[in-house]
């Protein structure tokens, strides 16, 4: 399976589940769907779209989950999760928000996110957090857009924007050299107009837009560092 395809509900579903031991405890895809869509209704968020990709046959995959959500014209929120049956990564959950114009993604590093390891009580605790980190999305949403905000007030021109995007490549080690490609790309020609300018908002965009490319794995912890990247670097 190619380790970046889209794949539906019905295809994670089917991915056979391993068997339970004394030292690891699987938690089902199909388990943590139902748990997020269930809970999103239940706190009333109107689901306008979703998407899966898997890789390892399915045995990796992640998720997320967009929803009509808050009164801000240029994010809505957006719930992530990734989970795998082969002890290669652990189980993560995320609140954030979706950027519609180039449907890129923010999820804060401390914020509304978790990580399970197989183990222990990992199966009890997923529904008892995912209920608690959908009751914290508005919070979570609210914080976001003022970054959000707070970015646009800050320039960054192509040489600032290259030196960071040196850092987050070689110091931080968010970026891998196919993902510093696609972000000089859109450094040097824009695919979309976030009407920012030669902002941090902007650049910060540039960098979501090249993260898509990552594996599956790396998707939502590589957002959660990023976001921790800029906000230590702007003291947001």
């Amino acid at each position: 399976m190619n380790i970046r395809m889209i794949v539906s509900k019905q295809d994670l579903c089917n991915v056979e589940v391993p068997q339970e031991t004394s030292t690891y405890k699987p938690v089902e895809h199909c388990a943590l769907i139902d748990l997020t869509l269930n809970g999103a209704a239940k706190e009333g968020f109107n689901l306008t779209g979703e998407k899966y990709r898997a890789s390892n046959d399915g045995r990796i995959a992640t998720a997320y989950y967009d929803f009509q959500f808050g009164d801000d014209p240029e994010i809505g929120l957006r719930v992530a999760w990734q989970n795998s049956y082969n002890k290669q990564v652990s189980l993560k959950y995320a609140i954030g928000v979706n950027v519609f114009v180039c449907e890129n993604g923010c999820f804060h590093g401390d914020l509304g996110a978790f990580r399970k390891k197989h183990v222990g009580e990992v199966q009890t605790v997923t529904p008892e957090k995912v209920h608690e980190y959908l009751q914290s999305a508005g919070d979570t949403y609210i914080q976001l857009g003022q970054h959000k905000e707070k970015l646009k007030t800050i320039e960054v021109d192509k040489r600032k924007a290259a030196r960071m995007l040196g850092e987050l490549y070689v110091t931080e080690g968010i970026m891998k050299e196919t993902q510093v490609s696609i972000a000089k790309e859109q450094i040097l020609k824009p695919s979309y107009n976030y009407n920012a300018g030669s902002t941090a908002w902007e650049f910060y965009n540039h960098i979501t837009h090249a993260l898509k490319t990552l594996h599956p794995a790396e998707y939502i912890e590589a957002h959660q560092k990023l976001h921790d990247y800029f906000v230590k670097r702007f003291v947001l």
